[in-house]
């Protein structure tokens, strides 16, 4: 396994917690206009 193939894994790891973080602050900004909503 060379470096290119160790820094692509790194890579697609980066990408997943990228898309879990946008995710979840997606989530909580619609939690946060309903909340707001509902004040």
């Amino acid at each position: 396994m060379g470096l290119d193939g160790y820094s692509r894994v790194i890579f697609q790891a980066y990408k997943m917690r990228l898309c879990l973080l946008t995710t979840v602050i997606k989530k909580n900004v619609i939690t946060l206009s309903v909340v707001t909503e509902y004040l």
